[in-house]
């Protein structure tokens, strides 16, 4: 189709800019006066003709249509009389009318693109989500899309801990330190964290000043000026609330609220399946009662920490622990209450040690310290210092034990002066443990080579 645009003010330009969009449109040119009309300026940029007079454009040309945006009658008597009926000629209504159909033409077709990219932009995020392999990265690429997809400066995720009933700060991006330092808190009835989970949909605030609901004093410290706060939930069961936030009051887009909340969907079951993968992968080294270390995982690490002990020439003890006469105590008050004796146990050598320590059930009411970069004058001041702990430490029933009260026997051993490998180790560690019954129990004793 090739026509000629005559009028090139605001409505022209507009109606220009969407029809030169078209591949099967030619626009012959544009006709108008004013030299520094829109219209012009855009044709120009297109290297679409433009011209004063109207008629140079429809004399003599083989044209199928003539849009007149110009609303003059005058112009419109003068197309007459040059071209008669042999070509159409749009103004008026009819001229308003092609533009809005040709606009909303053009509106669905752009919202049809941005859907698209949408889509493409979440099936990227879901890949980086599948392949990731640790809840850090799957946490930190959720919160950064949401701050990218809804152009906003920060944004944060929490998650529900339904042991505790808390909500804990899981990731944030775009806050303060102090922020961030948050770890949990305990969500209220009436409060927004309440209201948040109670909704369906994404909770939105354009300007947290104008608000109606009780606002966190964190985020007011913070500065912050508007959220849009997703729930996290798969089926009834919560999942947690991602935020993003702004420090300025804003308007949130219905493209930004629909592709967050798609997002929030894809978090929902990328959060859901690395925390079991986790869950499953602790399970398989965590001793189920005590939430220790288990015997696999301590040969595992031990031969780790050998390695790297002999890379780096440093010191490596292993401390191998046993419950004084605890069949006395099974027997006189039943496993149950044995098994709270172990929990007990296992909760004070784990605040008795350092982070880098591992500390394991080995077995039954065995349990079992290695000690990274420390020699056994190191090890046994550790073990004696956990002994004392034990001894003091009020059990149930301890009163009813042999000498009146719970207590354990130690055994250690240092890598390589005792032992060059994880079971030569331990069964140094074993050796010095038996050797402590055998001297009275409730004491910690040192391997020595001929016990």
């Amino acid at each position: 189709m090739r026509l000629v645009l005559i009028g090139g003010g605001k409505g022209g330009a507009a109606l220009l800019s969407v029809l030169n969009e078209y591949k099967d449109v030619q626009i012959v040119g544009v006709a108008e006066r004013n030299v520094e009309a829109d219209g012009v300026i855009l044709a120009r940029s297109m290297d679409i003709p433009v011209t004063a007079n109207f008629e140079e454009l429809i004399t003599g040309k083989e044209l199928d249509l003539i849009v007149n945006v110009t609303g003059s009658k005058e112009v419109t008597q003068r197309i007459r009389e040059l071209i008669g009926n042999e070509v159409e000629v749009m103004e008026g209504e009819g001229a308003k009318f092609l533009y809005h159909l040709v606009e909303e033409k053009s509106k669905k077709e752009q919202e049809v693109r941005e859907r698209l990219l949408e889509q493409q932009t979440l099936y990227k995020i879901g890949l980086m989500l599948s392949s990731a392999e640790r809840s850090e990265e799957v946490l930190t690429t959720i919160v950064e899309s949401a701050i990218n997809l809804s152009n906003t400066a920060a944004g944060s995720l929490v998650l529900f801990d339904e042991e505790s009933g808390e909500m804990v700060m899981a990731c944030s991006k775009g806050f303060s330190s102090k922020f961030a330092s948050v770890k949990s808190w305990k969500w209220k009835p009436g409060g927004l964290t309440s209201l948040i989970l109670d909704s369906k949909t994404p909770v939105i605030a354009p300007d947290i000043a104008k608000e109606q609901f009780i606002v966190n004093p964190l985020l007011i410290e913070e500065e912050v000026k508007s959220f849009m706060a997703v729930p996290l939930k798969a089926g009834r069961k919560i999942i947690g609330i991602l935020y993003v936030n702004d420090f300025k009051p804003r308007e949130f887009t219905k493209g930004q609220v629909s592709i967050v909340s798609l997002l929030a969907t894809q978090a929902t079951f990328a959060i859901e399946n690395i925390m079991l993968l986790e869950k499953t992968a602790l399970m398989s080294v965590t001793d189920e009662l005590t939430k220790l270390h288990n015997h696999r995982y301590l040969v595992k690490s031990l031969n780790d920490e050998l390695k790297r002990t002999t890379r780096y020439r440093q010191y490596l003890s292993v401390v191998m622990i046993d419950v004084d006469y605890f069949k006395h105590y099974n027997d006189t008050h039943g496993h149950l209450m044995g098994n709270e004796v172990l929990k007990e146990l296992a909760r004070i050598l784990k605040v008795s040690t350092r982070d880098i320590d591992i500390v394991a059930r080995y077995g039954g009411e065995e349990f079992s310290i290695v000690l990274p970069q420390t020699d056994r004058e190191k090890a046994a001041a550790t073990a004696e210092r956990i002994r004392a702990a034990v001894e003091g430490f009020n059990f149930p029933n301890g009163e009813t034990q042999p000498g009146g009260r719970v207590t354990i026997s130690m055994g250690v051993a240092m890598f390589h002066h005792d032992g060059k490998t994880s079971s030569e180790l331990i069964g140094r560690a074993d050796e010095a443990l038996y050797q402590a019954k055998r001297e009275g129990r409730n004491r910690v004793c040192i391997y020595k080579s001929g016990l």
